[in-house]
């Protein structure tokens, strides 16, 4: 026998295993005829333990509920989102000024703050919209507050 053809014996004695074990045990007739008494009994269909998917889902689609509807907005608010381009370009100028007067370059600012050099190099071209924390590690390191930095 070659190699290959050992396998594929293999692999059919393994299906003929599976459908021995996973086959139903046969029906006696006192069982059959118990389940036909059942099932004329009543027109629910016979619980046997698996989940019929269809049925269940079937029984959980309605109508939306009050909880799901979405609740206006009030008036008073507005849904356009902020523009916050003008303090970013005001902290990035006014960051990098301070950068430059303390004769620090953007890598001395990545080994003292551990923001990588090309965020640096971002947000000192106004391009993202940074957290506070970073912020205030920033201006920290430039020996002023905060909000003097996002002076235009």
């Amino acid at each position: 026998m070659t190699v290959k053809s050992k396998a594929r014996a293999k692999t059919a004695s393994r299906a003929v295993a599976r459908k021995v074990e996973t086959s139903p045990a046969p029906e006696t007739s006192r069982a059959k005829s118990v389940l036909a008494a059942r099932r004329s009994a009543s027109d629910a269909p016979l619980n046997t333990g698996k989940i019929d998917f269809n049925r269940s889902r079937a029984k959980k689609v309605t109508a939306a509920s009050p909880k799901t509807k979405a609740t206006p907005i009030p008036a008073k608010y507005s849904t356009a989102p902020i523009e916050s381009q003008g303090e970013r370009d005001a902290f990035a100028k006014n960051f990098r000024v301070l950068r430059k007067e303390a004769g620090l370059s953007q890598r001395d600012i990545q080994k003292l703050t551990g923001i990588a050099q090309s965020h640096v190099s971002e947000i000192e071209s106004g391009m993202h919209n940074i957290c506070i924390e970073t912020m205030a590690k920033l201006a920290r390191l430039a020996n002023k507050p905060v909000h003097e930095l996002l002076k235009p």
